[in-house]
């Protein structure tokens, strides 16, 4: 067990060092000088190697960024992969050794599943997430994790049912310099697979505005946003049971394209989550 906790710890200092170094690398920097980064040896060689030496500049004392970004990423996800995969994951609380200053985990209350992310340093408006998915399950075959938000939560949570254990997940993202999108979903994992029962979300321009939030005491799910060009319409039901394109997108008449503030209600009913209140009223200039 000693040797097989050092091996796990080692791994956690490796990848705390390299989101150090990731979280200072500026995306809109077209190069980056190797003498910044302060990397060993044995990673300055690997960044040196000739299938990078297109990105390098003449001198071979700066490296582009991109292909700088590429390189921490590619060890980061290496690292998060071994130590969740490590025999010694669940001794240790995650939260507490891991830089939580790059690298954000949200993690279930039965400390089950989990969700890395971080920036992934697009330069963009479009505030990507590299997202990795974990669960903790006693099959050993591999678990299919494509249904899941490819931005990733900020926060999951655990419900307990009669039809076993399901998690609430939350998370959001920028999608441009104004457009935000939050969303929230229940998913189960069942015959070593995730399956989800609701789904729901909210794109809007303006973020004074809008608010997606779940209140664990009273298990309930409270949307409120006002209409624009990304949402047409007021939208409070189930994504899994209709399409919402065809709620917010049809019949773009004048009178639809005024805005309206939404308000959406979902309460848990021991299963999944249901429509309990739906209103709007119309926003006076």
């Amino acid at each position: 067990m000693q040797s097989q906790s050092k091996s796990f710890i080692k791994r956690i200092e490796k990848l705390n060092k390299y989101a150090s170094l990731y979280e200072k690398i500026n995306a809109y920097d077209e190069f980056t000088k190797f003498s910044d980064l302060k990397l060993s040896k044995k990673d300055t060689k690997e960044v040196k190697s000739n299938e990078l030496e297109v990105y390098q500049t003449k001198n071979k004392d700066s490296i582009k960024t991109f292909a700088l970004i590429d390189f921490f990423q590619d060890k980061m996800e290496t690292l998060i992969d071994e130590i969740t995969h490590h025999k010694d994951f669940t001794q240790y609380d995650i939260t507490e050794l891991i830089d939580f200053e790059t690298i954000h985990i949200a993690k279930s209350d039965d400390n089950k599943l989990f969700n890395f992310t971080f920036d992934e340093k697009t330069g963009g408006s479009y505030r990507s997430q590299i997202s990795i998915m974990y669960y903790v399950s006693d099959n050993e075959k591999e678990i299919d994790y494509d249904l899941f938000n490819i931005d990733g939560y900020y926060d999951i949570k655990t419900i307990y049912t009669t039809e076993g254990t399901k998690y609430i997940l939350i998370g959001a993202v920028q999608g441009c310099t104004l457009c935000f999108e939050e969303h929230i979903s229940l998913v189960q994992f069942k015959n070593n697979a995730f399956e989800i029962d609701f789904e729901y979300g909210i794109n809007y321009r303006d973020g004074e505005t809008a608010n997606l939030t779940y209140n664990e005491i009273n298990q309930t799910i409270t949307a409120t946003y006002v209409t624009d060009d990304l949402t047409y319409e007021c939208y409070c039901e189930n994504e899994l049971d209709t399409n919402p394109d065809s709620a917010y997108n049809s019949d773009l008449k004048e009178e639809n394209l005024k805005p309206k503030k939404c308000s959406c209600t979902f309460i848990f009913n021991g299963t999944t989550f249901e429509t309990q209140k739906a209103s709007f009223e119309m926003v006076r200039n």
